[in-house]
């Protein structure tokens, strides 16, 4: 099992957490909503974006998120964390 942790911005302290029971469903997952992301700010974009500025923004992106790998010994019910919702990147494995 696969956490993902995504914060709005550096100083959200609320991330959004998302769960996924397999690394491709997270992986596709994480790759659509970047791609997404970026497609809107070039669409809502005055001037153009060059290939540096379209890898700056995923850079970005990919710095908000943190993912947890879930042992399968562990038990994530009780997990006490403050949310809105029920970081290839940022992979913290949980000790």
């Amino acid at each position: 099992m696969w956490k993902v942790y995504w914060k709005a911005g550096p100083l959200d302290t609320l991330a959004d957490v998302y769960t996924f029971d397999d690394r491709d469903t997270m992986d596709d997952f994480l790759h659509d909503r970047i791609n997404a992301i970026i497609q809107v700010t070039i669409d809502h974009s005055p001037e153009s974006k060059s290939e540096e500025d379209i890898e700056e923004i995923r850079n970005y992106e990919e710095s908000l998120i943190t993912i947890v790998a879930k042992r399968d010994h562990e038990d994530w019910s009780n997990e006490k964390i403050s949310t809105r919702t029920q970081e290839f990147w940022k992979v913290e494995e949980v000790q």
